[in-house]
């Protein structure tokens, strides 16, 4: 998995907050999303620095990694978008959760990208996608579809006019649609997707 584009998609849905303020009902963050634990030693209204934050975002991408290869075997041999939308699903829910989603796990082993990320696009999962920010659930299921051959479908994506140009927002890559075709510019190039 590309570590680079994991840092780039957890800055990007998670924003950057150096105060620890109440994130969910049950826990505080910091950082980028970073859940308080006991051993943080923080509370409530303490300040951190930005390196302090970019090294407990470093612990909990490590975190995700290691819980999806513990969770998951043969992880490493997923689709590079795959490892990503497990790892950044894994990072939002926690591992401890995971094993409960019974049919979300049933479409990893199976490795059947395409159907999780239209499983993950439905009713079963409307609450979660309402909890988290757009760009996290629609980078998720993005890269699943991207995994599954399928790069994106859509109807599940969100247009913004731009100088004339549709672009279409998912997670922390653009697309553009010219002439008809459609294109992802990701990272300096861009892909023509259909």
């Amino acid at each position: 998995m590309d570590d680079n584009a994991f840092t780039e998609q957890l800055q990007t849905q998670e924003g950057l907050k150096l105060t620890v303020s109440p994130d969910t009902a049950t826990a505080d963050s910091v950082g980028y999303g970073h859940d308080i634990l006991p051993e943080d030693n923080l509370h409530r209204g303490n300040t951190i620095t930005i390196d302090t934050a970019n090294a407990l975002l470093e612990h909990d991408k490590a975190k995700a990694i290691s819980d999806c290869e513990n969770l998951y075997p043969g992880f490493d041999s997923f689709p590079d978008s795959a490892q990503l939308a497990l790892a950044t699903l894994v990072f939002n829910i926690g591992a401890a959760r995971i094993p409960g989603y019974a049919t979300t796990n049933a479409f990893v082993y199976k490795q059947d990208w395409k159907g999780l990320a239209d499983y993950l696009s439905g009713p079963d999962w409307a609450t979660w996608r309402s909890q988290v920010d757009a760009a996290c659930s629609n980078g998720i299921i993005g890269n699943l579809y991207d995994a599954g051959g399928n790069p994106l479908s859509m109807q599940k994506l969100t247009f913004h006019v731009l100088s004339g140009k549709a672009w279409v927002v998912l997670g922390v890559c653009a697309t553009v649609i010219l002439a008809g075709t459609v294109w992802v510019k990701t990272k300096g190039f861009k892909r023509k997707l259909f």
